[in-house]
């Protein structure tokens, strides 16, 4: 079945205080770099951050053991940015701050289930074993455990890289279950960045910076593929070319379907 873009879904209680801040969680490949671009040229909000500052990638660079700097600095500031943007949502420590994030609108960027695996071959960004980008088969991404770094907060390690996506897709229905948030599939975000970005602001209340939307291009990770190029490959499913009816089935049988169609997405037929 075709997948069919939802309306954006907002979830939580709100608690009558107007949103100064936004806090945008998503999984790697996603489109979260460009979406906080445009949030950040757009709107009136404190965009809290999601990646460590870079000062603690060169202290990184210096200090024996693998993404550790980065574990502890998310760790110790938790309260301040609420997690890494990668992370799988920590609901329990947002309860855990109570009042404090009273102004804070949360934010989603989620991506079809078998789009998103395609994409994590080719950049299987923050693996902890250090994979080389498309070094790993389809297959081995779906039979092989996928460890996981500490500012993930998250199970010492996934099954599979699919059981990844629906562990973060989970936190994030908590999330929303829990407070204000503004899920958005990033086939929406590419469809129509102007509607996606006018409900988030609407969301919050956030005020424009500039009287109304301006785009900005998409950021593109290689050579001679623009915005144009990423609306046609996911908008009309190209990415289906590269799938096997085995590699379909494989994905079917780890992929938590009722979870995926809360999201608006549908098991492929093989």
């Amino acid at each position: 079945m075709r997948y069919k873009i939802p309306g954006m879904q907002l979830g939580g209680t709100t608690t009558g205080v107007t949103k100064k801040k936004l806090k945008l969680y998503g999984e790697r490949n996603t489109g979260s770099r460009y979406l906080e671009r445009i949030l950040r040229h757009n709107i009136q909000a404190e965009v809290l951050a999601g990646v460590a500052p870079s000062w603690v990638a060169r202290l990184q660079a210096i200090v024996p053991g693998k993404d550790a700097v980065r574990d502890l600095w998310f760790r110790r500031t938790f309260g301040r940015n609420l997690g890494w943007k990668h992370a799988r949502v920590d609901v329990q420590g947002l309860c855990g701050l109570g009042s404090a994030i009273d102004d804070v609108h949360f934010l989603v960027l989620v991506k079809n289930p078998y789009s998103w695996l395609l994409s994590l071959r080719k950049r299987p960004y923050h693996h902890k074993t250090g994979a080389d980008a498309g070094s790993d088969s389809l297959e081995s991404l779906l039979t092989r455990p996928w460890p996981t770094v500490g500012r993930e907060t998250a199970p010492h390690t996934y099954g599979n890289a699919i059981e990844l996506w629906n562990g973060k897709a989970r936190s994030y229905l908590e999330l929303a279950e829990r407070f204000p948030t503004t899920l958005l599939p990033y086939e929406q975000l590419l469809s129509d960045p102007a509607a996606a970005v006018e409900s988030i602001r609407l969301a919050g209340p956030f005020e424009w910076k500039r009287g109304g939307f301006e785009n900005l291009p998409e950021s593109t990770k290689e050579a001679g593929k623009d915005t144009g190029f990423y609306r046609d490959y996911y908008l009309n499913e190209r990415w289906r070319e590269q799938l096997s009816a085995d590699q379909v089935r494989m994905v079917n049988e780890r992929l938590d379907r009722s979870l995926a169609e809360r999201l608006g997405y549908t098991l492929l037929q093989p």
